[in-house]
């Protein structure tokens, strides 16, 4: 085990707090190392892809922090090498790990609500003013949409798939970057996702999905849920708590490690397929808004 960092100190304190053998001045020394095995890529969002094509090109397996990269384009390179490389890729969207995203996977699996018809989901907090900071720094990719509205995004990806048409609002903050958005994902069989994120406000933080059959609620906040609400028409509700103890942090660790013992090059639950998909969904919203990154 060991850390990488673009400052020594900076590795050498966290290597200490989190009990590593091995700390590094740059990423570059890190991936360089043949005692490593995998890479886990959590830099700002603008180095994401950067820094998932320095591991790769070393011959590591990457797990790469959501959002996956700035844009599809730098999506499509990340998984080309990779695919090109054989070497195990995948983005950390470690909600998909969380026990009440299975489980509410598991429900729409077996019909429980019937056909899904409507998601809403919101992301939105208020997000302390740090300008330099990479929430709200424009040259380190910030913004709402990269920074929280994935989750929703990728909700909505995991439920209903690619959307057919994009309608979409924004606030842009002083800083340059979305400080809040709504986003209307319809689809070809008539469904509909509304989705929110914002660092300006503080939301309800829940997913809802409605279907022909009943309603199903992920309490606040949805992405972590512990609490499960199943509603019925006849008014009839059943209530699934979530373990506590669980987390989608050291579940999706886990599952690289099964898919890496395993021999597998791509995730079964969070494929690159799908990745890019929202990455290019995420490109279709920003050009509505007509926002780009400096390095675009």
């Amino acid at each position: 085990l060991g850390v990488g960092s673009r400052k020594l100190s900076t590795a050498r304190n966290f290597a200490a707090k989190h009990r590593l053998p091995r700390f590094y001045a740059s990423y570059q020394e890190l991936v360089n190392d043949p005692d490593i095995d995998a890479i886990y890529v959590a830099t700002p969002h603008i180095l994401h892809c950067e820094n998932t094509l320095m591991a790769l090109k070393a011959g590591k397996a990457v797990l790469c922090e959501k959002p996956f990269s700035i844009n599809q384009k730098e999506a499509g390179k990340m998984i080309s090498l990779a695919r090109k490389k054989q070497l195990f890729l995948m983005e950390a969207m470690w909600c998909r790990f969380n026990p009440c995203l299975k489980m509410l996977s598991s429900l729409l699996a077996r019909g429980t609500i019937g056909e899904v018809c409507n998601l809403k989901a919101d992301f939105s907090f208020i997000c302390p003013y740090l300008p330099k900071k990479r929430w709200l720094n424009i040259k380190l990719g910030g913004g709402t949409l990269l920074g929280v509205g994935v989750y929703p995004v990728s909700l909505a990806s995991m439920i209903f798939g690619p959307p057919e048409r994009i309608k979409s609002n924004v606030f842009m903050g002083k800083t340059g970057v979305d400080m809040q958005n709504s986003i209307l994902f319809e689809y070809s069989k008539g469904q509909e996702a509304q989705l929110t994120s914002a660092f300006n406000y503080n939301g309800d933080q829940r997913a809802i999905i409605a279907g022909t059959k009943g309603t199903i609620i992920l309490h606040k906040a949805w992405h972590r849920a512990l609490k499960i609400s199943i509603r019925f028409p006849d008014n009839k509700e059943n209530i699934i708590r979530m373990n506590k103890n669980d987390s989608g942090l050291n579940l999706q660790i886990d599952h690289v490690n099964q898919c890496l013992r395993k021999g597998r090059k791509e995730s079964p639950i969070m494929s690159l397929d799908e990745s890019v998909r929202i990455m290019k969904t995420m490109d279709m919203i920003r050009k509505q808004w007509g926002f780009k990154y400096p390095s675009e």
